[in-house]
């Protein structure tokens, strides 16, 4: 009876658990014209800059407080008029390939 009900809804809030996700601070963003541009203090395996167009740019500015992919999706859906499934699948790529350079802290 309700034992049961308990624990299921146990299960399902706890089975829904979202990381914490923010920019490293060893990276920091300079805006130049349409351009913002994503540069690594070296202190993390990748020495460079990563170029961004608008739609990376406000994600990767999304990054700088304390997020979860699930509010990124969210914001960028009430920025940019996209199906959920292809902000989703684009959000999901931007935040790979933050994570690849080790931009992204989790």
């Amino acid at each position: 009876g309700n034992d049961v009900l308990l624990v299921f809804q146990y299960r399902l809030i706890h089975s829904f658990t979202f990381s914490i996700l923010y920019l490293n601070p060893n990276f920091i963003t300079q805006d130049i014209g349409d351009v913002q541009h994503l540069i690594s203090g070296g202190m993390d395996g990748f020495n460079g800059i990563v170029k961004s167009n608008s739609s990376a740019a406000f994600i990767v500015d999304c990054l700088k407080d304390e997020t979860t992919k699930e509010e990124i999706v969210k914001a960028v859906e009430d920025k940019y008029d996209a199906p959920h499934e292809v902000i989703e699948k684009d959000v999901e790529k931007i935040l790979e390939k933050l994570r690849s350079i080790g931009a992204l802290q989790e």
